[in-house]
């Protein structure tokens, strides 16, 4: 019976790379998490990955692919949320709407205090007039 290769692992993403991720899946966050439709096609969706693809592939250490990027995302967005419940559980908090959850991805905020966490939603919520 033949031995399969053993797998390859890619290396961990580059600080770079997450920061690109994050940002273009922010700005085009809208049209990647709609149903489709007239207005939004799975060949919309399909250009939006490619151009990120393109731009973690330009700074990244390997050649990444659009699945990979996607789970990468799905990691990310996890990884906030259970930083969330963890916080709230500790803090006897009520755990926040995953809309709270992007403000604080966005803000990457480093503490999980709950006088952060309120002062975050605040801010977010009632922004400075200009």
């Amino acid at each position: 019976m033949a031995q399969k290769p053993k797998r390859v692992r890619a290396p961990d993403y580059t600080e770079e790379e997450i920061n690109i991720i994050r940002s273009n899946f922010i700005k085009y966050n809208e049209t990647l998490s709609a149903k489709h439709s007239n207005e939004c096609t799975q060949r919309d969706k399909d250009k939006i990955y490619k151009s990120i693809l393109f731009e973690v592939n330009a700074v990244g250490v390997t050649e990444r692919s659009i699945q990979s990027i996607k789970d990468k995302w799905q990691a990310l967005k996890k990884t906030v949320k259970e930083k969330v419940a963890k916080s709230a559980r500790v803090h006897r908090k009520p755990i926040f709407s995953e809309k709270v959850i992007f403000i604080f991805f966005l803000k990457r905020v480093i503490s999980w205090s709950p006088r952060a966490v309120i002062s975050n939603i605040y801010v977010a919520r009632y922004p400075p007039h200009a």
